[in-house]
């Protein structure tokens, strides 16, 4: 019974691009060394060396 809930809970579970953005960003923030920075839903990333990378999320519909 217990199994079948969280088939099911995995199946349904829906998220928003805003709610993923900042999961993704609290990722980076603990797997890398870098200065974060958030304006206009872009994330832009930069890390030690000097590479920036910018970084969306978008649901696609």
């Amino acid at each position: 019974m217990e199994q079948e809930q969280i088939k099911n809970a995995e199946k349904n579970f829906r998220t928003d691009a805003e709610s993923l953005f900042k999961e993704i960003k609290a990722i980076l923030a603990d797997f890398f060394v870098c200065d974060l920075t958030e304006r206009d839903n872009v994330l832009l990333m930069r890390l030690e060396n000097g590479q920036t990378f910018r970084l969306t999320v978008r649901e696609a519909v």
